[in-house]
């Protein structure tokens, strides 16, 4: 591995002796691809209060964050490098390495891609001092089982647009889940009455259901909107972009919504800045309105152009494209 060039019989030595020695192998890990690895200098000649740890977090079915940060006191030396090396089976050291990330931070983090579904690795971190060389313990983490696919590919008869992470609504420790978008439009519509302000409609990743599902109350509380929709403004033609979105039709699934305002800023950035999903270069309704107190927020709902990314507030008697999503 060429990020070990330079140091590569020095490393793979301290690593061995990480099993063998002070070290004892010590591995940790859930089963679900979380876990931390707790270090303890390899070099004498390093102050034995200092450490070094290994983290890793947030699997997907391919990829995984690993990370490492050093204990040490404001006067202890930097390190001069700094990285991680991952295996998958053996031991973690620079001639059994599937992969390595370094730096020159004491605290350093990268995303392991390309992995596979229920197979387990072994991490270890390691940090550079004029002095010696800090390794942690090894951690195993195992990946969760599932299919080996990613952002941008079919999953569940929709493309996967995101995987929820940790302090993510809906993020489930040792489950893998995420955000789907429909592989075609729904159509076009208005976003609904101008009537007032629906309210309690959040911008956020994680709130388009549960703002689609306050839209439609919302109409559906009116006096029969989608005969008489001309009770919330002349200009208004029954069409409301929640409900189009709700009553998309496609793979058998029933709970396609409309996207938030963040989770439609996802789709243009992770799939139509790709190329992927056969997008328009047109405007697209979102489910969110816009801040309470801001100038028109009784008729006004937030949308994304997707010839360029860019957020909108706009009527919402305009007609826009409409393009669903549902959680996995």
């Amino acid at each position: 591995m060429k990020n070990f060039a330079k140091k590569m019989p020095l490393i793979a030595m301290s690593l061995l002796t990480i099993l063998t020695g002070c070290g004892d192998g010590n591995a940790t890990g859930n089963g679900n691809g979380n876990g931390n690895g707790n270090g303890r200098p390899a070099d004498a000649s390093l102050p034995d209060h200092m450490e070094i740890f290994v983290n890793t977090k947030n699997p997907t079915w391919t990829s995984i964050e690993a990370s490492l940060w050093i204990s040490r006191r404001r006067d202890d030396p930097g390190p001069t490098k700094t990285g991680l090396v991952w295996t998958r089976e053996g031991d973690p050291s620079p001639d059994n390495a599937l992969g390595s990330f370094s730096g020159e931070s004491s605290s350093l983090s990268t995303l392991i891609e390309d992995l596979v579904p229920g197979e387990t690795y072994r991490i270890a971190a390691y940090a550079e001092f004029d002095a010696g060389t800090l390794h942690s313990d090894i951690t195993e983490f195992t990946m969760p089982e599932g299919p080996a696919v990613g952002v941008g590919e079919a999953h569940e008869d929709g493309i996967i647009v995101y995987f929820f992470k940790e302090d993510d609504p809906h993020y489930v420790e040792g489950e893998v889940h995420g955000l789907l978008a429909a592989p075609m439009d729904a159509g076009e519509s208005q976003w609904g009455g101008l009537c007032g302000r629906v309210g309690d409609l959040a911008d956020n990743l994680g709130s388009g259901l549960e703002n689609t599902r306050g839209i439609l109350a919302y109409h559906e509380a009116l006096d029969n909107y989608s005969e008489n929709p001309q009770q919330c403004h002349e200009e208004n033609d029954g069409t409301i972009a929640a409900e189009m979105a709700t009553s998309f039709q496609h793979g058998g699934h029933s709970d396609w919504h409309l996207p938030s305002r963040d989770e439609l800023l996802l789709l243009y950035r992770n799939l139509h800045a790709e190329g992927i999903g056969d997008f328009a270069p047109a405007r697209y309704w979102s489910s969110s309105e816009v801040p309470e107190g801001h100038i028109g927020n009784d008729r006004l709902a937030a949308n994304v152009d997707f010839s360029d990314g860019g957020g909108w507030t706009t009527g919402k008697e305009q007609t826009m494209r409409v393009r669903p999503v549902r959680r996995f």
